[in-house]
């Protein structure tokens, strides 16, 4: 039986909305109207461009941003990660979909876009979107490092469709070649691609290749701190599980300007990377007696946009006290995508049959992510790597005025973009 095989490796990028205050709504009031210091600042971060969305995107990326936290609860809530620390990449999601739904048609497109929060969006509305992270946010900021990159491998001799190889030239800067996939060479040839692409974090991606054609995302994020933690003031201490257990982990410590945020049942800071204006970190700690899931519960779009909103109207002091560590997944997403409404291109409707010549029962079989994600003193590295198997068959199925930030109990972080208000990884620490 001939498969259709597409691997699709991506970092995640999603936006954020604005308004709801269902996610907290006590904001302490800043005590100095500066930004957090920024000393890993570059003088020519001066020349970045701008990425200005349109009303029309800002709108779906806002939408998308739902879609990104329906994933993160979703699959903190699978048995592999269940009560673990793990990291995922949304956006690394959404392209796969935008790729997947370039070449679907009917329900399977109508659900896909329904839950990357685009319904009613055509279909090269989301490759716009996508084009818009690869080709420009990498360049805002030239102290950070972010690497995009795609590929696209066939198996001899299936070729893709002329349109649908256009499409992924034009909107995802797609490199070709063309391999033997039954052989460990093209095995070892993919996954050196993926070591590459990664700066070694995703070291492989798959284990055998079979089918017709791989697609393949490789996304890099590494970035300095604009205010480092000094590793002399790093000590060993204790980190309570939610269980109540307890364990020694080195916890980084700084006391600086930073964002702050106090919510009904967390606070929230926001720690800058590089040039200070465009990258954070942001970790949510829930309150004693509360736990992660709890929190995350009312984790929309909207609420969190609120949240950033307050947080980011001026820097105050902070006591900062944050877990050095490294978090690496992976992850099976095919239960997790069918949980979120999308179930259609799991079967063999003919709903994708503009990707290739090989007929109309093409559907995707296997689809999983992998991540990872360090934080260190000196910033933090993270990479993601995203595969979808497509088949021609059915696949197998108020407080002081220095405030206090100890993350010594589980909580969520995520990274995002600020001007475009894009979360690239989004994950939870429990130690």
């Amino acid at each position: 039986m001939n498969k259709c095989y597409f691997s699709i490796i991506i970092l995640a990028t999603l936006l954020i909305g604005c308004g709801s205050d269902n996610f907290g709504d006590e904001i302490v009031q800043p005590i100095a109207q500066e930004e957090p210091s920024t000393q890993g600042e570059q003088e020519n971060d001066a020349a970045a461009p701008v990425v200005n969305l349109t009303v029309q995107q800002q709108k779906a990326m806002t939408q998308n941003n739902d879609f990104a936290f329906d994933y993160y609860r979703t699959v903190s809530m699978s048995e592999v990660v269940k009560d673990k620390s793990f990291v995922v990449s949304p956006i690394s999601l959404t392209c796969l979909l935008g790729m997947v739904n370039a070449g679907a048609s009917g329900q399977t497109r109508q659900e896909i876009t329904r839950m990357l929060g685009s319904e009613g969006s055509n279909c090269a509305f989301v490759d716009e979107l996508c084009s818009l992270m690869i080709d420009k946010v990498p360049l805002l900021d030239n102290s950070v490092s972010l690497g995009i990159s795609n590929m696209v491998v066939t198996n001899q001799p299936v070729s893709l469709s002329e349109a649908y190889a256009d499409l992924l030239s034009e909107y995802y800067d797609a490199e070709t070649s063309t391999l033997q996939f039954a052989t460990p060479e093209a095995v070892s040839y993919v996954n050196e691609w993926c070591r590459q692409h990664t700066n070694g974090r995703i070291p492989s991606i798959v284990e055998s290749l079979d089918g017709s054609i791989a697609l393949l995302n490789a996304v890099s994020f590494k970035a300095p701190w604009s205010g480092k933690f000094d590793k002399n003031a790093t000590r060993n201490e204790s980190f309570t599980r939610e269980d109540g257990s307890h364990l020694t982990l080195p916890m980084m410590h700084r006391d600086d300007l930073c964002y702050y945020y106090k919510g009904d049942n967390f606070k929230a800071v926001g720690l800058p990377f590089g040039n200070g204006e465009n990258w954070s970190m942001y970790a949510i700690l829930p309150d004693e007696g509360y736990s992660v899931d709890e929190v995350s519960r009312s984790l929309t779009a909207d609420a969190w946009q609120n949240c950033v909103s307050k947080m980011t109207r001026g820097a105050r002091l902070v006591d900062v006290k944050l877990p050095r560590f490294t978090v690496q997944s992976d992850v099976q997403l095919r239960d997790v995508l069918k949980q979120m409404g999308c179930e259609s291109m799991f079967l063999p409707l003919g709903e994708l049959a503009s990707m290739t010549s090989l007929g109309s029962g093409l559907s995707v079989g296997m689809v999983k992510q992998k991540a990872s994600i360090e934080v260190t003193e000196e910033g933090s590295e993270a990479a993601a790597v995203t595969i979808a198997v497509i088949y021609t068959s059915e696949g197998p199925d108020a407080e002081d005025a220095k405030c206090r930030f100890y993350a010594d109990r589980p909580f969520i972080y995520l990274i995002q973009e600020n001007t475009t208000q894009a979360v690239f990884f989004i994950g939870t620490f429990r130690g």
